[in-house]
Order: C-alpha cells, then structure tokens, then sequence
C-alpha cells in the first residue's frame, strides 16, 4: 500500500468533526489511566497476567523506551505529554484517547510526532504506523493543538527498504513533512545496555515476538535481573491498569 492509499483511506474514514475538548496529556493523566483500567477490566485475562501478554508487545513498549532515551540524548524537545485525547459527540460526548510513541516539541508552534516499529520487510513495506501519525495529525490541527505536525517513523530493522514515496530522513531533519529514521537492532541493544532497559532474549526476532511471553526461557531473568524491575516496571498503561483493578478486587471473567 502507497503512502497516497493510506492518506486517501485517513482521509475519508475519519470524521473530526464530531469531536471536541481535544488535547495532549501525560500517560499519568488521571482520566487516560481510567480509560485504560475500564478497557483493562473488559479484556478476558488468565490468572497469570503474563501468560496472557505477547511477547511483542513488552519488547514494543522497550524498544520504545530505548528511542525515546536515545532522542533524549541528542537534546530533543521530548514532551511528558504525548496522548491525545477527545470527546466524541457520536458516542455521548465519551472520551477517547490514542497514545503516540512520542512527541517532539518544535519552534512555530509545530509537533514531531513518532510512531517506532520494530518491523519485517513486509510491514516496512505496508507502511506500518502510517495511519495512527495521519490519525494524529488531523486530530490535533482539528483541536488546534498545533498549527503544523511533522511526522517520524522510526523502523528498527536489520536492513533499510527504502521506500519511494517516504523519504529515509535523519534527526536534525525538521522539515521534510514524513520520513523513515533507521534504527538497528545492534544501537537499540547499545541503548538499552546503556539506559539499563531490559530486553528479552532474541526480541527482534518475528518468531519470539510472537510468543506468549511466559515461553521464553528467560522470562525470569528479563523480569527479576535487576532489583527495581518488578511487574509493574515492565508493564504498559494497559496491563498496570488490569493489575490496580485485580488489586482491587476485581476478579477476571471465568476464573
């Protein structure tokens, strides 16, 4: 799919019209973690909250970690605030939110926005994350948030596949309006060796990404190799959220 299919598709599926009160939180904001535990509360989980988790998706919330830290030490503008959330008269005026991987402040009241994928040449080739920046975009100049988005995509990936209609870019790159940053696996693991971040063993990999993390061998070791790295550490919003509501008495359906 071309980058033109995909604006095309953004273009005429989503209907901002309809929303309002539209904003950037912190992932700490009280009503985003509310949405988070009501969602966490309606999802069918085991008993063992990690044996219900895909692998890919804590090595996606690290690898994530990792750029964010890695644009952090080349002096970008990281904002706390990175979840847009909305009210949607459609749905009674209910609030709803998309959490962006991170968001970049720029001079002239413009945003960088980041979407980081650790991509196949097949979902290199898809345009993967595509969507949710064009999403993002159109919601926040709809909200006047900002008057201009710049959009990032960072690929972690053995090899670059270049695409024709999405330029390869660097970091000081602050105007082309979307591009590719290439990441390899090699610098993610240096940044996580150096910002103590803890990555599974073989996380690149499609084949262990796919796995329910309670099969992997080193599951123990990833979760109890440092003493601060508790579940809750290592957990995303969601899963924190499922955690405080079975904190609270809340028992999974069918248990």
């Amino acid at each position: 799919m071309y980058l033109s299919d995909i604006q095309q598709h953004v273009e005429e599926k989503l209907d901002v019209s309809t929303i309002w009160d539209i904003r950037l939180v912190p992932t700490t904001d009280i009503v985003y973690t509310t949405l988070q535990r009501s969602k966490a509360m309606q999802r069918r989980a085991t008993q063992n909250a990690w044996s219900s988790r895909n692998t890919g998706e804590v090595v996606g919330y690290r690898v994530e970690e990792a750029i964010r830290a890695w644009l952090s030490d080349n002096k970008v503008n990281v904002a706390n605030e990175r979840v847009i959330m909305w009210r949607d008269t459609v749905y009674k005026n209910s609030t709803a939110a998309q959490e962006l991987d991170a968001v970049v402040k720029l001079r002239g009241d413009k945003l960088m926005l980041f979407e980081i994928k650790v991509v196949s040449e097949e979902s290199a080739r898809k345009r993967t994350g595509v969507s949710q920046l064009l999403k993002a975009e159109k919601r926040l100049l709809a909200g006047g948030v900002c008057k201009e988005v710049i959009k990032r995509l960072v690929y972690v990936s053995v090899e670059e596949h270049q695409h024709p209609d999405i330029p390869t870019v660097t970091l000081k790159d602050k105007k082309t309006d979307i591009g590719v940053i290439w990441i390899s696996p090699a610098q993610v693991e240096l940044l996580a060796e150096k910002h103590e971040i803890p990555l599974v063993d073989g996380w690149h990999l499609s084949e262990v990404r796919s796995k329910p993390l309670h099969q992997l061998d080193s599951v123990e070791a990833y979760v109890s190799s440092d003493k601060r790295l508790s579940m809750a550490a290592v957990e995303t919003p969601m899963s924190l959220a499922f955690k405080n509501a079975r904190n609270r008495g809340w028992t999974p359906p069918g248990s």
